[in-house]
């Protein structure tokens, strides 16, 4: 199950921290009509698009972006990871 356990913004920029319980556990492809960043801040995680895997991340890595308009979704490697999306508020 995703849940969102955070939502706030400073100064101009929104965060919104997501847990995924489980495995497999995803946020559904989707899109946005601005760039943001996604951080994995526990566990491991795999950014995805109808075309399969786009990119693996664990808290180690740096964040990284999604230009606007790029269909996306986030899938748990592991269960309890964590991340945060980070875009203009």
């Amino acid at each position: 199950m995703l849940r969102l356990t955070h939502s706030f913004s400073f100064n101009g920029v929104a965060f919104q921290v997501f847990v995924l319980e489980k495995a497999g556990d995803v946020l559904p492809v989707h899109e946005h009509d601005f760039n943001h960043l996604t951080r994995c801040e526990a566990g491991e995680i795999e950014a995805f698009d109808e075309m399969g895997p786009i990119k693996q991340a664990t808290p180690a890595d740096a964040p990284f972006e999604f230009r606007a308009h790029r269909r996306h979704g986030i899938r748990a490697l592991v269960g309890g990871a964590r991340f945060v999306n980070i875009f203009p508020a």
